[in-house]
C-alpha cells in the first residue's frame, strides 16, 4: 500500500526580548521554499526535511511537500507572516486531501506578534483539518518550549538529540522508522509530558565534549533498547 504523507516546515526560534518583528524578507537568510524547489534546493543537505524525503524514497511514500522555511534566530514572527505560513503548509488539508500521516518539521520555540504557543496553534490547527485519525508527527531542537498543545495535538514529538546540533537528518530517518511501524501496526505512539527541573546553562547540555548531558542519552538510549 502507498502511503500518503504530508511534510511542511517552519523553522524559527524567537526571541521575545528582540522587538523588530520578523517578516517573510528575513528568511531570505536560510530559505523560503514551495513545492518542487523544496527537494531541489535541500538534497543532499543534513536537514529532517531530506532525512524524510530520502528514507520515504526508501519506503515508497507519496511525499506532497508543499512549504520549508527556515529563518535565523530573531524577533517574534509578524502576524501577516504567519498567516501567510500557515496557509501555505495546510493548503493541501484545505483543499481537503487527505494523508496517512503528516510530519512538522518545527523548531518548538516559535512565537508570533499573535501566539506566544505558534508551534502548538500550528499542530492544533492540522489535527483539526487532518482529523483525530491521522497520524501526526514532528521534529524539534531540542531547546523547544513543549507545551501541553503541542503534546495533545501531536502523535509523535522527536527532538534532536545533540548540541551543537548535528543530527536532524539522523533523527528525522528514525522518525521515518517509527511513523513506517506505526502504520503498518495500526498502532499510534502515546506521548506522555512531565516538567522537570531546568538543566545548569545551555553550555553543559553540549554533546561534543565527554559530560553529563552524554551520560544520559547513553542511559536513555539503553533504557530505549529494553
Amino acid at each position: 500500500m502507498t502511503r500518503r504523507i504530508l511534510l511542511a516546515e517552519i523553522m524559527h526560534e524567537s526571541n521575545t526580548f528582540n522587538q523588530i518583528a520578523t517578516t517573510k524578507a528575513d528568511f531570505a537568510g536560510r530559505y523560503w521554499l514551495e513545492g518542487e524547489d523544496i527537494p531541489v534546493s535541500l538534497e543532499g543537505t543534513n536537514t529532517e526535511v531530506w532525512g524524510v524525503l530520502e528514507a520515504g524514497k526508501l519506503r515508497g511514500w507519496t511525499i506532497t511537500h508543499p512549504f520549508a522555511a527556515s529563518a535565523s534566530p530573531s524577533g517574534p514572527m509578524a502576524a501577516d507572516t504567519w498567516h501567510e505560513v500557515k496557509h501555505k503548509i495546510t493548503a493541501p488539508l484545505q483543499d481537503g486531501e487527505t494523508f496517512d500521516a503528516i510530519i512538522l518539521v518545527l523548531h518548538g520555540a516559535m512565537v508570533t506578534q499573535t501566539s506566544d504557543d505558534a508551534d502548538g496553534e500550528l499542530l492544533a490547527l492540522v489535527r483539526e483539518l487532518a482529523g483525530a485519525e491521522t497520524l501526526i508527527a514532528a521534529t524539534l531542537d531540542m531547546h523547544a518550549n513543549v507545551s501541553e498543545l503541542m503534546v495533545d495535538s501531536a502523535d509523535i514529538l522527536m527532538a534532536y538529540r545533540t548540541y551543537p546540533h548535528i543530527d536532524q537528518f539522523d533523527r528525522a530517518q528514525h522518525l521515518a522508522d517509527i511513523i513506517d511501524t506505526a502504520l503498518k501496526t495500526s498502532q499510534k505512539p502515546e506521548l506522555s509530558f512531565a516538567r522537570k527541573a531546568m538543566m545548569d546553562a545551555a553550555d553543559h547540555g553540549r554533546t561534543d565534549p565527554p559530560g553529563p548531558m552524554n551520560r544520559l542519552l547513553a542511559r536513555a538510549e539503553e533504557i530505549e533498547q529494553h
